[in-house]
């Protein structure tokens, strides 16, 4: 089966079946082309507007199973920021193995990239081999190199001019200077790669739940010290606390944004190893990730967020009124070696 629409004036083929690309159809093929290639194929109108609100589900129910950060990529993907949640599926990879079981059983057939940037992600995941890429650390620019230029989602106006200049791959524009390449693809063009590499910051809406616990904080002038992010961080895990008291929750990981003066984004996060809402612990959970915090010229705004709640019970004071011992909780020392030196290397026995 394919599906048919349009694209600009002309009607092409927009999405087909593994069995359609066997037989030679694929993305892009104008729909006249690919009726006279397989005439008993079964065409089908693509339906854009519903695609989108499937989308959306998508997103939310991504919000509120795996992570708290997701966006629509239109028009057939999903960005998920796995960043200080993945722990809790068991780690990159088992996250990223229960995501695509996931897709399969709801009848998706899926491709997921794991990279540094929004930009790499997408690119991999539609123009890379295999359902499951991951991308090490400062690994970007050698994943890629190979891709062809349309990877980075160009204007086609400027895939147009790529193929006039001779350029075929994204490996084929690194060595170029900026000047000369914007002059010839245009400045868009230059965005696309300099996002792709991390080197200008993507802005992304995230699909928002009313439902995810988060608060956060606008600030009067900038702040770049570790003291003043420690206080901030303080005041807003004071006013998670009071709301997750409030719904009977506890947080199992938690994310903190910071909004530089320069429209980039810092995060940290961090996770525990039972469901608390106190205050002292979580702040010196983040308190050990302070120094991986670059203020640059200073953050101007702040929010924080649960990513992942369970039930909490409000703490049984009878029996320290009756005068009995409670048994320390071991769970506050696990989270600071966790913190100290990675979830992967703490075990249960």
């Amino acid at each position: 089966m394919a599906l048919v629409g349009k694209v600009g004036r002309r009607e092409e083929v927009v999405a087909a079946c593994t069995g359609a690309q066997a037989l030679g159809i694929h993305r892009g093929m104008a729909a006249a082309h690919a009726r006279a290639l397989v005439s008993d194929l079964d065409f089908r109108p693509a339906e854009p507007e519903a695609d989108a609100a499937l989308l959306d589900r998508l997103a939310l129910l991504v919000v509120r199973r795996w992570s708290p950060i997701a966006a629509v990529t239109p028009a057939d993907g999903l960005w998920i920021d796995l960043a200080g949640c993945d722990h809790l599926h068991g780690g990159e990879e088992r996250f990223c193995r229960r995501l695509l079981a996931f897709c399969r059983r709801a009848g998706f057939t899926a491709r997921l990239a794991v990279a540094d940037t929004a930009g790499a992600a997408h690119a991999l995941a539609r123009f890379g081999h295999g359902d499951l890429i991951r991308v090490e650390p400062r690994g970007t620019v050698d994943a890629i190199a190979p891709l062809p230029i349309a990877a980075l989602r160009l204007a086609p106006a400027a895939l147009v001019a790529a193929r006039k200049f001779g350029f075929e791959r994204i490996a084929d524009l690194l060595p170029v200077a900026r000047g000369p390449l914007a002059r010839r693809l245009g400045l868009a063009a230059i965005t696309r790669l300099d996002q792709a590499l991390g080197g200008v910051a993507e802005p992304i809406t995230p699909r928002e739940d009313p439902e995810v616990p988060m608060v956060e904080r606008r600030l009067l002038e900038p702040i770049g010290t570790a003291e003043a992010i420690e206080q901030v961080m303080a005041d807003l895990l004071a006013d998670l606390a009071e709301l997750l008291q409030a719904r009977g929750l506890g947080a199992r990981a938690l994310r903190l944004t910071g909004l530089r003066v320069d429209g980039s984004e810092q995060v940290v996060g961090v996770g525990t190893s039972r469901p608390t809402r106190e205050v002292p612990h979580l702040l010196r959970l983040f308190k050990l990730r302070i120094e991986r915090i670059d203020p640059g010229m200073g953050f101007e705004q702040f929010w924080l967020i649960a990513v992942h709640t369970e039930p909490l019970d409000a703490v049984d004071l009878g029996a320290a009124l009756a005068g009995e011992t409670l048994v320390r909780d071991p769970a506050r020392l696990v989270d600071v070696i966790a913190g100290r030196i990675g979830p992967q290397a703490v075990f249960r026995i």
